[in-house]
């Protein structure tokens, strides 16, 4: 199985607390890779490369997720996204998971290895996806949501909390919040049009 940088940097996403182990690490199933810090909870399906596409490494057992999704360490994911080479080559785009939940980064000629054996097992991630149809749909620009996020942190600090409130989707999605000093804070993002 090969993984992409976004699937790597998922890592950012995963528990930091060494008592909930098994979230500490990516799960990588036969569809995606996922990450959860128990309050938030990423998912990136696979792009359909194949290790066949990869270069022939000694060493590599390739692993294939059989029924349990493979956990593979958090910060090793995060390492091997940042020794990812930079080419137009698509398959050295990746990194090889191989068996006892290694990453292979190969630039064609040199090879690193990254991570440990994990064990645990990560929560059923499809069963706490919702299943029900949505109330509204709205496409968000991601930098313009990541700059409101980023400002509600800043000055909310430690009550940096969020209220988001979803009209339909065509009216501007509202978000309340207030800075530590208590001001009320609001701010509307026009959503872009789903076609």
């Amino acid at each position: 199985m090969l993984l992409t940088k976004a699937e790597l940097e998922l890592g950012k996403f995963a528990d930091k607390q060494a008592s909930r182990y098994a979230i500490g690490s990516l799960a990588v199933d036969s569809e995606y890779t996922i990450a959860t810090d128990g309050h938030t909870m990423v998912a990136v399906k696979h792009d359909g490369y194949e290790v066949a596409d990869f270069p022939a490494i000694e060493g590599l057992t390739p692993a294939t997720p059989n029924g349990e999704p493979i956990l593979v360490e958090a910060k090793a994911a995060l390492t091997a996204a940042k020794a990812l080479p930079k080419t137009k080559i698509p398959s050295l785009q990746h990194a090889a998971l191989g068996q006892s939940s290694k990453l292979y980064v190969s630039d064609g000629h040199n090879t690193q290895t990254f991570g440990l054996p994990q064990e645990g097992r990560f929560p059923q991630w499809k069963a706490v996806w919702p299943q029900n149809n949505p109330k509204a749909v709205v496409l968000l620009d991601a930098a313009k949501l990541r700059a409101l996020a980023d400002y509600f942190a800043k000055v909310g600090k430690d009550v940096a909390e969020v209220k988001i409130e979803v009209f339909d989707k065509s009216t501007a999605v509202q978000f309340t919040g207030q800075t530590a000093d208590g001001q009320e804070v609001k701010a509307l993002l026009m959503p872009r049009r789903l076609d």
